[in-house]
């Protein structure tokens, strides 16, 4: 003899609540993690193709897109700028320890940040760059990843200096330049060079800071409507310290 027992599926209100709230978080947690899985294997597509090609010359470079660069090898001649600095945290063999980069100006006047190498104690390392002319070649790499940032010392005259991601920890530094910052030109205000102000945002910023100087970075964000004021400044930083802008604002030249 069979029974059918009809019964009814009834999660309760916290089960529900519980699936409504947490459902589409990991909807997107699954998207993100595949998404990523996806742009690990393009670059690594992209790095096998591209370390398997002949280097280039510094004047073949204007002939690509910056994309098409990436992981490519490159030859170019000039001499080093003899101002080091040092990225914190970085990890070789299971050891911490810095990256050594020295900017390096090439023949055709452009500045490249050169990456010597890692040491595990920059006290005892001798840190000058080899003088006079020289051939070096190297793969280009996109910078975004490493996050190159003002140390929370202030910069001296002295080098090898240590960069690391202390913007956080240097937010009253920063927070106090973006409520003095002044205009460069009768057209050009120093707080549009950072990215993502541009002219945008900038009569809002300097109509807010008239009312009231900004305390935090999270102020900036609440009442100028400033996405990641951080990740801003991280750029432009990047920017001046890899010698692509013609004005500087916070890496002196």
């Amino acid at each position: 003899m069979i029974k059918f027992l009809n019964k009814s599926f009834n999660p309760g209100i916290w089960m529900t609540c519980f699936v409504i709230f947490f459902l589409p978080i990991l909807l997107y947690l699954g998207y993100w993690q595949i998404s990523r899985g996806f742009e690990k294997k393009e670059i690594w597509e992209a790095y096998s193709v591209n370390k398997t090609l002949p280097p280039i010359n510094e004047k073949e470079l204007f002939d690509y897109q910056k994309e098409d660069l990436f992981y490519r090898s490159v030859v170019i001649q000039g001499s080093y700028i003899n101002d080091t600095f040092l990225l914190d945290n970085r990890m070789h063999q299971s050891k911490k320890g810095y990256e050594v980069f020295t900017p390096f100006k090439s023949e055709g006047q452009q500045v490249y940040l050169i990456n010597r190498g890692w040491t595990g104690n920059y006290s005892d390392h001798p840190f000058s760059a080899p003088e006079g002319n020289h051939f070096i070649e190297g793969i280009i790499s996109p910078f975004d990843k490493y996050g190159l940032n003002l140390s929370k010392e202030e910069a001296k005259n002295s080098f090898p200096i240590v960069v690391q991601e202390l913007i956080i920890k240097n937010e009253k530094r920063f927070v106090n330049y973006l409520n003095t910052a002044q205009p460069l030109t009768p057209r050009i205000h120093a707080l549009e060079l950072i990215p993502g102000i541009g002219k945008t945002y900038l009569n809002v910023l300097l109509q807010e800071r008239e009312k009231k100087p900004f305390e935090s970075y999270d102020d900036i964000e609440r009442r100028v409507g400033l996405k990641e004021p951080i990740n801003n400044l991280k750029k432009r930083i990047l920017e001046e310290i890899s010698g692509e802008t013609r004005m500087n604002i916070f890496v002196k030249r």
